[in-house]
């Protein structure tokens, strides 16, 4: 596989998805938000990219994305993943679910990272959602 080819499927999905989702309480996350940090751009050669939701729009997203091409490859409870088959290249859209707790102050990411052992709550992830919003 080309890194170039991968790039450019990066590239398009990115901009698919981010057309799609402006009304969605949801950002770039990982890898996909480091690069866009760090150079303005998506990493190069990155296998996919990576977006974070609040658990409430998770079913707006999942009608978003129903009568459009992506695929939806896995949905678990804190995660879903998306493939665009327009590319014979693996490719992969994925979106990690946080909680909203009651403070406007943070953002918890339960469990994302522990996805197949039994949640504990020291596995949670708490943000401050200054970092996030808004998007400028």
């Amino acid at each position: 596989m080309s890194k170039e080819i991968i790039d450019n499927i990066n590239k398009d999905n990115f901009n698919f998805v981010i057309s799609k989702i402006n009304e969605l309480e949801c950002v770039p996350f990982f890898g996909t938000l480091l690069g866009l940090s760090r150079s303005k751009s998506l990493i190069k050669n990155d296998d996919d990219i990576d977006f974070l939701i609040n658990r409430k729009d998770v079913v707006k997203l999942l009608n978003i994305f129903e009568n459009t091409h992506l695929k939806l490859d896995d949905k678990k409870l804190n995660f879903i993943s998306y493939i665009n088959p327009n590319y014979t290249t693996i490719n992969s859209i994925d979106f990690y679910i946080y909680d909203n707790p009651d403070t406007e102050s943070f953002i918890e990411l339960k469990n994302t990272f522990f996805m197949y052992i039994k949640y504990k709550k020291r596995h949670s992830m708490y943000i401050p959602k200054k970092m996030f919003y808004p998007l400028t």
